[in-house]
């Protein structure tokens, strides 16, 4: 996958934040893929679209038994499809009232009931009732966050704070009661200017209370229901590069060109836990080369006791645009637009790949 190199309000953390850009360029280094590439379980599914109603950009995905849900950039809206892609409905549009969103990070299914809109702009969540086809509750966020989960009636918040005291934010529907937890990595909060430019978590249940991780670094962490450290682990992983050593010297550095701040880095892109008690991370892999920026998605899977883990085997992505990921039961979904070399005509895909278990 080869982007233009381009930059959003994310700073150094070039590919988190990363624009799909289109423009690739042919002469662009590629790395060999490794033998272990995960296997699509069907072929990819392309979603209908219409000349009103089309993804610009897939922001973020969902899938439940019965529905796919992607979060549009450019129109502010989720988008629902049927399990065979037909478009179902628009749901919510831009603005800053009941239903209407300023940015979409992510998604998540709350049972087969209700979807879980998250809007970082507005820091806060949108509870939409599926059968209803209606909005009910906003929750309203303690600090920035772009991942989200849920596990029975508790909703989990990667989040980071003003004090980047807070890593994990938990909600309980039933009574609507908000907790702060977690920790926040030493590496990220002894220097300012990491935490600016790495501040977001990304929560998962795990077989006793939670884990987190933070989209720049390599770390995993559990802790119990009350946000006390169990462990930490640091999954065994042959591509994934992590915070660059050097990246408080680069972010030190005033008026430094893109081509002097940019680093070869990874992303933690997705995590969740799996029915058996393990959990699926998903990363991406950046390598910055002249101009332009080539990345490569992988999943790694660590046994539910932390001890041992699956590592990097390469998801098959194209190469026009930054893919989007989901994983519902023990099956991740990648969704992203694909271009047409001869028409230019762009479509949206969902592939679905069985997780295996090779712990």
């Amino acid at each position: 996958m080869r982007f233009e190199k381009c930059f959003t309000g994310f700073g150094l953390l070039v590919v988190a934040g990363i624009s799909a850009c289109s423009n690739s360029r042919s002469d662009a280094p590629v790395r060999p893929a490794p033998t272990d590439t995960i296997k699509v379980a069907t072929a990819p599914l392309t979603l209908e679209s219409t000349d009103s109603a089309f993804i610009s950009e897939p922001a973020a995905l969902a899938v439940s038994r019965t529905a796919i849900y992607v979060a549009d950039v450019g129109s502010n809206h989720v988008f629902e499809f049927d399990r065979s892609g037909k478009l179902v409905r628009r749901i919510g549009q831009k603005g800053r009232g009941p239903g209407e969103f300023v940015s979409t990070s992510s998604l998540a299914m709350v049972g087969d009931t209700m979807l879980a809109i998250n809007d970082p702009a507005l820091k806060r969540v949108s509870l939409y009732e599926i059968h209803r086809h209606e909005f009910g509750r906003i929750i309203p966020l303690p600090g920035l966050s772009l991942g989200i989960a849920a596990t029975g009636d508790t909703l989990l918040f990667g989040v980071q704070d003003l004090t980047h005291k807070t890593s994990l934010a938990r909600v309980v529907l039933r009574d609507g009661s908000m907790k702060q937890l977690g920790p926040i990595p030493a590496s990220i909060s002894n220097n300012p200017g990491v935490a600016a430019s790495f501040p977001f978590g990304v929560a998962a249940a795990a077989t006793s209370g939670y884990r987190v991780g933070f989209l720049g670094s390599n770390v995993i962490y559990h802790v119990d229901e009350n946000g006390a450290l169990i462990d930490s682990v640091v999954p065994a992983i042959r591509h994934r590069r992590g915070v660059p050593t050097d990246l408080a010297e680069r972010l030190a550095m005033k008026g430094a060109s893109a081509e002097v701040e940019a680093a070869s880095t990874s992303s933690l892109i997705t995590m969740a836990r799996l029915p058996d008690g393990r959990t699926a991370v998903v990363h991406m892999d950046f390598t910055v080369e002249r101009t332009s920026v080539t990345g490569k998605a992988y999943l790694s899977t660590i046994s539910a006791n932390g001890k041992s883990a699956c590592i990097d085997l390469l998801i098959p992505t194209t190469e026009e645009t930054r893919p989007m990921f989901a994983i519902h039961l023990d099956t991740l979904f990648a969704v992203q637009n694909i271009v047409q070399q001869k028409s230019s005509a762009v479509s949206t895909t969902v592939a679905a790949f069985k997780i295996p278990n090779c712990l």
